[in-house]
């Protein structure tokens, strides 16, 4: 199984998710969503992940219903 890293950019317009297969060194999905880094940062993080969850893969956030362990 390759391990997938998620890399985000909280820009003034827009903020973009991408989901990057770190051992094939591929892009694998991507979202984008207005930014909400003047109210709240979540609101746009969450509608970026939910268009890449629809593009590519299930992504689980913490606090999204998946411990991190430990």
């Amino acid at each position: 199984m390759s391990a997938i890293g998620i890399f985000v950019d909280f820009g003034s317009t827009y903020t973009k998710v991408a989901a990057i297969d770190l051992d094939e060194e591929i892009i694998i999905g991507q979202g984008r969503a207005e930014s909400t880094v003047r109210t709240d940062l979540t609101i746009g993080l969450k509608s970026a992940v939910e268009q890449l969850e629809q593009e590519a893969i299930d992504v689980t956030l913490p606090g999204r219903g998946q411990s991190t362990g430990g």
